[in-house]
């Protein structure tokens, strides 16, 4: 056997390497193990013994990129716990905020992060530019709406606090240009695809997608239910039951499992997979066929292509669902934790669906949290896509410098970010 190791695995949100165990005579992959090395984030004893109008605040730091889906999630799950319920109002005010949110990770991951994938990217340098600006548009419109960039200060337990109408309509201009924008990023999939298309194919598989139900009205902000295959609806609070984790020795982070055995897949791909490309609007539709998008998605290699078409389509509705927000929602349920209890938020973040569950006491405190973020959810998915990716290139003649391409490809395809990923420490005792 001979382990083919990539010592750290470049242009990903965190740090991660990968261990291929290689049967030389056979030309197989036998095992993949993507080994992350970050120290434990440890939130969920961070949260333990806070007050519950905290969380929000406090899980927003799990991620530089992904606050605002922290934060909302967060917020969900004690109003959970608590028996409480924002009305439509702040549900709006929170979708734009998981919209912008999810805009500007997708640009990130598409013009940064794998922008040295794509050959003769020098000629494409204008449409680079213009995403980048796209993606300041976004970064002003969230700041200028939820207080901040990165850590929204509106959004709060029981609601949504905005800025006055005269605010909310300063935003209306640059929701209009993140609109007009958005076809860069339709150009910039189309360069992608062509990059893509051999990983693509070496990577094809089949496993199961996993989304958030979303909320009537919404795309991003989930519902009662956790749906799988597009078909088989789960109660949110009886995630887990379906979905376990497994420690791993050789991994600061864990892996989930859906049914305690199988891996699945989260994201832009899974997202479209499940609610269909027409959900994002005409624009979205015209994207996905142009650049050949076709759901099901059941490999971390198609999330590129999904995060361009979810791009276009949710740039495009800024205009619109702006002019739905409420000139200002402040506190919209009156919070009283006389009697505690456990409850659970289920939403799409970025990367994917995102579980957060707390348990609040009768004095207001947090005694017990549980997240499981969308890259613990789709480690497994990238270890198996790593494994069927390279047998495809090995059985195909590929050298070890290939087989080390291909594997880096398809984790930098799934954008993993492994630091929101890292959330326990295992420790051996030895006797």
């Amino acid at each position: 056997m001979r382990i083919v190791e990539i010592s750290s695995i470049p242009r990903i949100e965190g740090h991660a390497a990968l261990e291929l165990v290689v049967d030389p005579r056979e030309r197989r992959c036998l095992e993949v193990r993507l080994r992350v090395f970050e120290g434990p984030r440890l939130f969920e004893y961070i949260l333990r013994g806070r007050m519950w109008w905290e969380t929000p605040w406090i899980t927003s730091r799990i991620c530089g990129v992904c606050g605002y889906a922290h934060a909302v999630c967060s917020a969900q799950a004690v109003e959970d716990a608590l028996g409480v319920e924002v009305d439509e109002d702040a549900a709006i005010a929170r979708e734009l905020a998981l919209r912008l949110n999810t805009i500007d990770s997708h640009l990130l991951h598409l013009a940064l992060l794998m922008l040295p994938d794509i050959h003769g990217v020098e000629r494409r340098r204008d449409i680079v530019r213009k995403i980048i600006k796209l993606r300041g548009y976004v970064g002003r419109m969230a700041r200028m709406l939820f207080g901040d960039r990165v850590h929204p200060r509106a959004i709060v337990v029981g609601g949504v606090v905005l800025p006055q109408v005269g605010d909310l309509g300063r935003a209306a201009p640059l929701a209009e240009e993140v609109s007009k924008l958005a076809v860069i990023v339709e150009e910039f999939g189309a360069v992608l695809a062509d990059e893509l298309e051999e990983l693509r194919r070496v990577s094809r598989m089949r496993l199961s997608f996993v989304a958030a139900s979303p909320r009537r009205g919404c795309y991003l902000l989930g519902g009662d239910e956790i749906i799988v295959d597009a078909s088989f609806r789960i109660p949110r609070h009886l995630y887990r039951r379906y979905f376990s984790e497994v420690t791993l020795r050789y991994s600061t982070s864990r892996k989930s499992l859906l049914y305690g055995r199988d891996p699945f897949i989260v994201g832009a791909g899974a997202r479209l997979s499940t609610y269909g490309v027409s959900s994002l609007g005409s624009e979205a539709r015209s994207a996905a066929q142009k650049l050949g998008v076709k759901p099901p998605a059941t490999s971390p290699v198609d999330i590129p292509l999904a995060q361009a078409v979810e791009v276009v389509g949710l740039a495009s509705s800024l205009p619109q669902l702006l002019e739905e927000v409420p000139g200002r929602a402040p506190h919209t349920v009156e919070i009283r934790p006389a009697k505690g209890g456990t409850g659970v938020g289920v939403i799409e973040a970025p990367r994917g669906m995102l579980y957060h569950s707390y348990t609040v006491a009768r004095d207001g405190r947090i005694t017990a949290s549980d997240i499981v973020t969308p890259t613990a959810h789709n480690i497994a998915s990238m270890e198996v896509a790593v494994a069927n990716a390279v047998n495809t290139v090995l059985s195909d003649g590929a050298g070890v410098e290939e087989v080390k391409k291909v594997a880096e490809l398809v984790v930098r395809s799934a954008d993993p970010c492994i630091s929101c990923a890292v959330h326990v420490v295992v420790i051996e005792s030895r006797s």
